[in-house]
């Protein structure tokens, strides 16, 4: 189905035509007779970012799957933000006009939030909530350890790995949130007090909770084209320069180590998505960085850890010391490997209990797979220049990889490899990274087209903020590329147990 919906950006309304907008196909007229009654909730794969862009300041509501945004003023903004689930749209108006100062009638409440009822970024909770996708139990799972088990941890970092920063500003100018705690705040507080940050925002209107059903009640921050508010123009980040090392916000002190936990180990490795990792390898070990994140862990007791049972095929599921037993193995293997798409692919063969696929052959029999993932990317770049300034890192990014998505079509399996492969296939295997697959087989496909994705990338001019492996890495793990490999895991499995030849 299409129909057009009027979309509400910066006070005006503009036409958006949108196709099959939501689950059940009714039209636009059946929708706005059933928005008055409902009772909305921001969808969990939704969020807001405060936006200072070409448009001047504004809000802008992301929603992951399928990747879409929608520009909002302060009007729309505030809806969102009060849409608890509580709340019928008369309310929701009431409310609203007492929260802006000004008269908000229900029929325009009603008309501002029907094109985003219809794109699935609010839902009426007393309809249901979309199923959860039905499969195996995740390999990785969140836990909240109890204060006995987390005094037990004990850290195991990844060999021979360090980093450092070029100070380019590349990684915080990629992230749609930059998450802080309490006490995040009051550092942030304290380095600026009533002065304005680097983006020209004072503290108080750079913040604002990530959203009321949070149990962690974080903040976020605002972003001006694209970069953390708290970004200084020669690339530094300004509580660093101000208050020290310590007093960054939490998860950018971290950043870019992974840690999961595994029985009573905290295995801690870094994320190549991070170009200073592949640049600086050689740099300053992680073990003091990892002592600390050690530390918070066991104040936060908040982790992920390897589940007890592990997804490795369709038909097959590990106990966690026989997916260890495996781990350390492969580890071993890709270390002496020459090529890491081959690696790949072999650990997938053994793990069926099949022949090894040559490179070629594998592109060819997941075309379906790579055409979906040049469609998904093609979106985010045609979603992010609608919505992100010119200058937009992440803007910039998708349009790379869009080009990129569209030569891997073609490509032949026989491009050079790009600096970092090696390293992305170790800290994928040490700090679990491929559990985050359907299956351990799905994992390590989505780490062979990922690769062969930057080799393609070679010939593509890269912003200098990032590097071909970094670059599919951090679209791998933050805007959930490797879903698409998930999502045809049936056909994955299908194509890899047939004859290589």
């Amino acid at each position: 189905m299409t129909a057009s919906l009027l979309v509400v950006s910066r006070g005006r309304l503009s036409v958006a035509v949108y196709s099959s907008l939501y689950e059940g196909g009714e039209g636009i007229t059946q929708l706005r007779a059933r928005v008055a009654g409902m009772r909305l909730l921001l969808a969990p794969d939704a969020f807001l970012r405060t936006y200072v862009g070409d448009r001047g300041l504004g809000w802008v509501l992301v929603r992951r799957h399928p990747g879409r945004r929608a520009w909002l003023d302060a009007v729309t903004r505030t809806l969102v933000e009060l849409a608890d689930g509580k709340r019928t749209i008369e309310q929701l108006a009431i409310d609203a006009s007492e929260r802006l100062g000004r008269p908000v009638p229900a029929p325009e409440a009603e008309g501002r939030l029907e094109p985003l009822v219809a794109s699935g970024a609010l839902l009426d909770v007393d309809h249901g909530w979309p199923a959860e996708r039905a499969g195996r139990r995740p390999g990785l799972q969140v836990v909240l350890l109890d204060a006995r088990r987390a005094a037990r941890m004990r850290l195991e970092v990844a060999p021979g790995v360090g980093f450092d920063c070029d100070g380019r500003g590349g990684c915080c100018r990629l992230y749609d949130r930059v998450h802080l705690n309490e006490r995040d705040v009051a550092n942030l507080r304290s380095a600026y007090g009533d002065e304005h940050t680097p983006g020209g925002l004072l503290i108080d209107r750079a913040l604002r909770r990530d959203r009321d059903d949070n149990p962690d009640g974080s903040f976020v921050l605002a972003s001006v084209d694209g970069a953390c508010v708290i970004l200084e123009k020669d690339g530094k980040c300004g509580v660093h320069r101000r208050l020290g090392l310590e007093r960054k916000p939490a998860g950018c002190r971290g950043y870019p180590l992974r840690d999961v936990l595994c029985e009573d180990e905290l295995h801690v490795g870094v994320a190549v998505e991070c170009r200073c990792v592949i640049d600086f390898a050689d740099r300053a070990p992680i073990l003091a960085a990892a002592q600390s994140l050690l530390a918070r862990r066991r104040s936060t007791r908040w982790l992920q850890e390897v589940a007890a049972e592990v997804p490795a095929t369709d038909a097959r599921t590990f106990a966690r010391s026989e997916y260890r037993v495996w781990r350390e193995a492969a580890l071993e293997r890709v270390r002496a490997a020459d090529d890491m798409v081959a690696w790949s692919l072999a650990e997938c063969a053994l793990l069926l209990g099949a022949e090894p696929m040559a490179p070629a052959r594998l592109l060819t029999a997941l075309r379906p797979i790579l055409s979906d993932t040049h469609a998904m990317l093609a979106l985010q770049a045609e979603d992010t220049a609608a919505h992100y300034s010119r200058v937009d890192l992440q803007r910039r990014l998708f349009a790379w990889a869009n080009e990129v998505a569209r030569r891997l079509l073609s490509a032949t399996g026989k491009e050079p490899p790009q600096p970092g492969e090696r390293l992305m296939a170790e800290q994928s295997l040490f700090t679990h990274g491929l559990l985050r697959g359907a299956t351990l087989v799905t994992g390590l496909v989505a780490l062979a087209l990922r690769t062969l994705m930057a080799r393609v990338a070679g010939g593509v001019a890269t912003p200098r903020e990032l590097l071909p492996v970094s670059t599919v890495e951090y679209l791998h793990r933050t805007h959930e590329m490797g879903k698409v490999v998930d999502d045809a895991s049936v056909l994955v499995e299908r194509v890899l147990r047939s004859s290589p030849s």
